[in-house]
């Protein structure tokens, strides 16, 4: 596919080409990489055309007497005394784009340098009488795809967004992890979330959508974190301005701004200072039940009871009334470890147990459980095992209220009961549905892991027996070719118990298959099979684990710079924005839809299973990266065990995805699911890890 009348400039080491309306039509990378949706490919044009390039938008506005208006821009006015010069000898070009009824205009002016281009996004009340912009958006179609792992690792980036006032920037990170990437800074103006357009079952899981970034989007998201309204006298404008340049990493990046407020740590225990950097000339304050306080010397934020605190930062203009910058800072004060899983415990054994031995959904705001809904994301095994499995770890460590113990050791002996009748056969195979039957192989480890925990209770061998059959039908159905989740560790934990009852045998066979998966693994190198996503974090952690665990193993087999490389592929999964439910949470944007009462589609932050990051992280060996990337990656790899328990309410309650657009797919968003379904491995995780957490 051609696409016409576009004229290509330099742009470093790379390019960037622009059409006759003075939208971004690509940003190519010196290798050929493409950071923004490509038209040219069918995968993209599912979702992506000329009307949605970067720099196409829209604007929400209403007029005093209330009247609404809804503009898409994307084609410029050339009777609007824009600037026609040919965009390829042009080094600015100017573009003026009218509303339908020309009420307001957006001028944008697109300056392009060798190493860098420059946007200015105005829009003017042309209009003879106050209007107020409720929405305000401009595409960035970052190429966050999922064709298959290659085509990912090669030609796609991660899309990492703050959208947090004056300090806003964009991330385009290439997938595996090399540089240079994609960044795009604000220097004029504000944006305060993003949307999400082109998100459906048509794309399902591999295709992120379009992003939209927004100085408002009030009209769909009428909140304090969708922006504020916007106010345009007659005559009067608004401003938005950014550059657009390449950068060796995020630390690069970073070290071009000058951010209000700089928090090293976003989350802690309620009753720990979160010490804080406020830049000069900078009023900072803190909301609600959290207070910035001095303490030796700095800068500490505390917080009186746990629960969210944002920072709200201005540094004000030396002239012009109303701020200069404004930006805000989310952090988290979580309850004590101990006091969330008991809470949480509780409220399994109340709400969410069916028939004695099952564990089902529930709807939080009617306390109603989901039962035989056909759809197999809510039924009672799959991700689901992650509450019993919780409440035998929990019973087992000694942080069940003690008036919960007998009820909680009588329904894990008969959901124990129910898996062997009903679920797991003599030779280990596991049903994806006790009713409907079916197979998947990601279900295996989980049901393994829950009859070794039950072994670790009740010291019987048959627990043992059973855990061990799952993992060997697991790979005899092929499971070296699947990368499932903590493998490693429960087949070295029953290599180990096997150990001690004497069978050697036994043992040294299971430590074979982690090292002889991990070989079949290396064997892919970047051509990964496809699951249910084509590619994705939970594939790239569960095999980091594998192959650290497996290189810990067995060095020869699984050399610690091969390990080192996927370590780059997962890191780039995730960002370092100043917000608790983003910061080094990797990118996942399927799984409200999948898994949500409200089937949402759309950005999920944090999502639980950003814990396998964690997991990952954690099982690196010393010598397969620099110490002091270790050390940098475990401190990450806490950071996101700690922002998964904001999912967790004091009641018990919990929510299995907050998508945090504004909206998606022109629906308001951002906010809780009201469904509680498989989130608990967040806490089953945060447990493995629970000397990093207390």
């Amino acid at each position: 596919m051609t696409i016409n009348d576009v004229a290509t400039h330099r742009l470093g080491a790379g390019e960037v080409s622009l059409d006759r309306h003075g939208h971004l039509v690509q940003v190519t990378r010196g290798d050929g990489r493409p950071m923004l949706l490509d038209e040219c490919t069918e995968f993209d044009r599912v979702i992506h055309g000329p009307a949605s390039r970067f720099g196409t938008g829209l604007l929400v506005w209403h007029t005093e007497d209330d009247t609404l208006h809804g503009w898409r821009w994307h084609r410029d006015d050339p009777d609007a005394g824009s600037d026609r010069v040919d965009p390829a000898g042009a080094s600015e070009l100017t573009r003026t784009f009218h509303s339908p009824r020309r009420d307001l205009a957006l001028h944008v002016t697109t300056a392009l340098h060798d190493d860098e281009v420059r946007q200015r996004y105005e829009v003017v009340n042309r209009s003879d009488q106050p209007v107020t912009v409720t929405s305000w958006g401009i595409t960035v179609p970052f190429r966050d795809t999922y064709l298959d792992a290659a085509d990912s690792l090669r030609r796609a980036v991660h899309a990492h967004v703050w959208t947090g006032g004056s300090d806003s920037y964009l991330w385009a990170a290439p997938m595996d992890g090399s540089g240079p990437g994609l960044g795009v800074t604000l220097t004029e103006g504000a944006l305060w979330c993003w949307s999400v357009e082109a998100r459906d079952a048509q794309a399902s899981s591999n295709l992120r959508g379009r992003l939209v970034v927004h100085a408002t989007d009030a009209a769909r998201h009428p909140s304090p974190d969708a922006g504020p309204m916007i106010t345009l006298a007659p005559g009067a404008s608004h401003a938005l301005g950014w550059r657009i340049a390449w950068y060796d990493d995020l630390d690069h990046l970073h070290r071009t701004r000058q951010p209000l407020v700089v928090a090293e740590d976003l989350s802690a225990t309620a009753g720990t200072a979160l010490p804080v950097t406020v830049g000069d000339g900078v009023t900072a304050v803190a909301s609600g039940h959290g207070r910035l306080v001095d303490q030796g010397g700095r800068t500490v934020v505390v917080a009186d009871r746990p629960g969210e605190v944002e920072i709200r930062a201005t540094r004000q203009a030396d002239t012009a009334p109303g701020p200069l910058d404004e930006s805000v800072t989310r952090l988290l004060f979580h309850p004590p470890l101990n006091d969330v899983v008991r809470r949480r415990c509780r409220w399994i054994l109340d709400h969410h147990v069916y028939d004695g031995a099952r564990f089902v959904p529930v709807d939080g705001r009617t306390g109603l459980q989901l039962i035989n809904t056909g759809w197999r994301d809510w039924n009672d095994l799959r991700e689901r095992e992650a509450m019993p499995l919780l409440l035998q770890i929990a019973s087992r460590t000694g942080r069940l209220a003690t008036d919960d113990e007998d009820r909680c050791h009588a329904v894990l002996a008969a959901h124990a009961a129910f898996l062997r009748e009903r679920v797991v056969d003599a030779a280990g195979h596991v049903a994806d549905d006790a009713d409907l039957g079916g197979t998947r192989l990601y279900n295996s480890p989980w049901f393994a892991r829950f009859f070794l925990e039950r072994h670790a209770s009740t010291q019987a061998r048959e627990d043992l027996e059973l855990s061990t059959r799952i993992i060997e039908a697991y790979y005899h159905a092929g499971g070296d070719h699947f990368l499932a989740f903590g493998l490693a560790t429960i087949c070295r934990r029953q290599a180990a118990r096997w150990r001690a009852l004497g069978d050697t045998d036994r043992a040294d066979r299971l430590v074979s298959l982690v090292v002889g998966h991990a070989r079949t693994v290396l064997g892919f190198g970047q051509s990964l099979p496809k699951h249910e996503v084509n590619y994705e974090q939970s594939m790239v952690a569960p095999m980091v684990d594998l192959l650290a665990q497996a290189h810990e193993l067995d060095p020869d087999a699984v050399p610690a710079d091969e390990v080192a490389v996927r370590v780059g592929w997962l890191a780039a999964f995730a960002g370092d924005q100043p917000d608790v439910r983003l910061r080094h949470v990797p990118i996942r944007h399927w799984d409200g839809y999948w898994f949500g009462l409200r089937r949402q589609w759309g950005d999920v932050f944090p999502h639980y299973w950003s814990v396998l990051s964690s997991d990952a992280f954690l099982a690196l060996p010393e010598g397969v990266v620099p110490d002091v990337v270790r050390i940098d990656l475990r401190r990450r790899a806490v950071a996101v065990l700690r922002s998964n328990l904001i999912a967790f309410r004091d009641d018990g309650w919990a929510t299995c995805a907050h998508v945090r657009p504004s909206a998606v797919n022109g629906l308001a968003a951002h906010g809780d699911d009201p469904l509680a379904n498989d989130q608990d491995w967040a806490l089953v995780y945060a447990l493995e890890h629970a000397e990093l957490l207390e």
